[in-house]
Parts: structure tokens; C-alpha cells; sequence
């Protein structure tokens, strides 16, 4: 913990430690959420101490830390009302090494499905291909066999007119030929 910072019911400071501490006032937009008994925490990721404490040397942004500021009401004997406020400013290096270690973990999960997911639906799109491959296959195998029985049906469609027109043929050849008269 870096420091402390005590508060009266108004958010007037009273006590804070260490005494280098340059900040000790809570924002006016949570001294509202803070009467209401509401904790509010707020963590920084890469803060620079300059603006907290003094005796800090080197330029701002030169070193940066993580940061937690939690802000406590401090509750009396009627829980309603706080008696005053407590303000921790704590090192979060911790959570931001735990925060860290998450993403990671949340990147390789997300990089094992995205992986899993396009090598399901490369399956899938092969699966669907071959699947396309083979029944268009069938279909021209069949339009050749529908073509080949077309031809065979027009062929035998021909011949039967064809023996039609010889049996009619032969027929009136057999027959008596009727006497005809002179031309």
C-alpha cells in the first residue's frame, strides 16, 4: 500500500500517510456515490506517481506503475450516513500481473478456436465439394444415359414408322390389283 487518507463526513483530509503525499482530496464526482455509502475503486494501469507524491525525480514519463485507488465510506452507527471516508492508494503491480496472465490466456483460447473454426469449415467446405463433385458426376452420367435412350427411342420410333409404311406397302402389293379401264 502506498497510502492512506482519512476524511471527515464533509471529505474534509484529516490524516493521511506518508506525509509526502500530494493529493489528498476526494473527486467531487464520487462524493455523491460515496454518500450514498456506494466503494468506488479505480484502477490505472501505467500511472505516474509525480502528481501523488513529492520527491519524486526524473521526468513523468519515465516511470510509470499500476495503480489502484479504492474510496471507502466509513459507515457509524446510523448505516445510512457515513462518518467519513477512507482513500487507499495501492501498488496493483499483482493485479495487473494477474490481468496480464488472463489475456494471454484469453488470446490462446481465442487463437485454439478461431484455429478449430477455420479448420472445421476448410472440413466442412471439402466435405460440401466432394459431395458437389460426385453428384454432378451422376448427373452427367445420367444426361448421357437419358440421351443414349433418347437416340435409342427416336431410332426405334423411326423404324416402326418405317415398318408401318413397308407392311402398308407390301400389303396393297399382295392384294388384287382392281381392274382399270382403258386410258
Amino acid at each position: 500500500m502506498w497510502a492512506v487518507t482519512i476524511f471527515d463526513a464533509e471529505g474534509n483530509p484529516i490524516q493521511y500517510v506518508p506525509p509526502t503525499l500530494l493529493l489528498a482530496e476526494i473527486p467531487p464526482a464520487d462524493f455523491p456515490r460515496l454518500l450514498a455509502m456506494e466503494r468506488i475503486s479505480l484502477l490505472s494501469s501505467a500511472v505516474s506517481p509525480r502528481p501523488y507524491f513529492s520527491g519524486i525525480g526524473g521526468p513523468p514519463e519515465q516511470r510509470r506503475i499500476p495503480m489502484l485507488e479504492v474510496l471507502l465510506p466509513l459507515p457509524g452507527r446510523d448505516a445510512s450516513r457515513p462518518i467519513g471516508f477512507v482513500q487507499y492508494y495501492i501498488d496493483a503491480s499483482p493485479i495487473a500481473a494477474e490481468l496480464a496472465a488472463i489475456d494471454r490466456s484469453i488470446n490462446q483460447q481465442t487463437f485454439v478456436t478461431l484455429g478449430l473454426g477455420a479448420v472445421l469449415i476448410a472440413a466442412i467446405m471439402l466435405a460440401a465439394y466432394v459431395g458437389l463433385n460426385r453428384a454432378q458426376r451422376v448427373i452427367v452420367e445420367r444426361t448421357a444415359r437419358l440421351t443414349h435412350a433418347n437416340f435409342e427411342l427416336t431410332l426405334a420410333a423411326k423404324a416402326s414408322a418405317l415398318g408401318q409404311i413397308t407392311s402398308h406397302l407390301i400389303h396393297g402389293l399382295q392384294g388384287p390389283w382392281p381392274a382399270c379401264g382403258p386410258w
